[in-house]
């Protein structure tokens, strides 16, 4: 069964056990001798729900990783065809006149996500932007 399948029943399962867990509580509000949110089928009805979700939120953040790093992969692969074409303009050295080495994907992807993750939370150049805020 294709990710998006489960992914889609995953998330219709949801919303249909919440909507339940919704009456219940609504109709134990209006009539409080009928029991239903503290009866026993209540509470396996919360423990399904609470299993759904976490598996809805696995698929998603997993489908959102990979979607990551497929985009990530994706840059790596658009910057080293840059700097192929730019070295083969070169001659295919550097300006030190050593040959470029081949870089692991695995470490375009940490290098990448760490960039990423300075650049969103602000961190890139916080030391030397501090340093010259304070006074001598």
């Amino acid at each position: 069964m294709k990710r998006s399948t489960i992914r889609f029943l995953l998330s219709h399962a949801c919303v249909i056990v919440s909507l339940m867990i919704v009456v219940f509580f609504c109709i134990d509000r209006v009539n409080t001798s009928m029991e239903f949110m503290t009866s026993e089928i209540s509470k396996w009805v919360i423990l399904l729900l609470a299993v759904l979700s976490f598996a809805n939120a696995f698929m998603t953040i997993s489908g959102l990783r990979r979607a990551l790093k497929k985009q990530l992969l994706r840059e790596a692969a658009l910057e080293e065809t840059a700097l192929a074409e730019t070295e083969g303009a070169d001659g295919g050295a550097s300006e030190n006149g050593e040959s470029r080495e081949v870089i692991h994907e695995d470490d375009i992807l940490k290098n990448a996500v760490f960039s990423r993750i300075k650049a969103d939370t602000g961190h890139g150049d916080s030391a030397s932007k501090n340093d010259s805020s304070k006074p001598d």
